[in-house]
């Protein structure tokens, strides 16, 4: 888009993001107030632009996230991930930093689009150790890692084996210790092993006599 689109495109969300507003309903439950759908059209919009002017539209709108984390709750930010990764030269630290925070968006939209770029190595190896990290998070961030296969890669899953990181939960263990082994490291095979050892046994009734009494 020419400059004076990206420029009423980018004022536009800017007003949007300030209407945003925490709703509750009689139930108690909450949701957004405002625009949000319009705001995730403009966001893709400025995206496929091509106009590096975007990318300052584009920073006006992370920041407003970071300032507002309850609204940035409510809101799917993926949209903002993929527009920004459209001019990754220009927006790959503010990825970066992202991704490092564990905000679930940014890795997620990086699997959605198949990009496994390095760089964000040791971003990924940030969040995968950050205590605030879901599990979820955590899961999306070894996949990436999974997919890249490279030696700093592998390190990263490594240190994490090491670390015990998520093993509460099976299925982030799990993917931890199949990508391991996919990637050559036998300790990812023998711990993959046991873990699907322990969902079976998990999962079978009783067997003997004396139990189904």
């Amino acid at each position: 888009g020419d400059e004076g689109s990206i420029k009423l495109l980018g004022e536009t969300l800017q007003s949007d993001l300030n209407s945003l507003a925490i709703a509750t309903n009689d139930e108690q439950r909450e949701s957004l107030s405002g625009r949000p759908g319009r705001i995730r059209r403009i966001l893709s919009v400025l995206g496929y632009s091509r106009n590096a002017s975007a990318v300052v539209w584009l920073t006006v709108a992370v920041s407003f996230f970071s300032e507002h984390p309850d609204i940035a709750e409510h809101f799917d930010q993926i949209p903002l991930a993929e527009a920004l990764i459209q001019y990754e030269e220009k927006t790959r630290q503010l990825l970066a930093a992202q991704i490092a925070k564990g905000n679930f968006a940014y890795i997620r939209a990086f699997k959605s689009n198949g990009h496994f770029h390095p760089y964000y190595i040791p971003a990924v190896h940030k969040m995968l150790l950050s205590p605030d990290a879901t599990a979820w998070t955590a899961h999306q961030g070894v996949t990436y890692l999974w997919n890249v296969g490279t030696p700093a890669a592998v390190d990263v899953l490594r240190d994490a084996h090491t670390k015990g990181i998520h093993q509460e939960d099976a299925r982030t263990w799990m993917l931890i210790c199949g990508a391991l082994a996919a990637l050559g490291d036998d300790r990812g095979l023998v711990d993959a092993f046991d873990g699907l050892a322990e969902v079976f046994a998990a999962t079978q009734g009783p067997t003997d006599k004396q139990d189904l009494k």
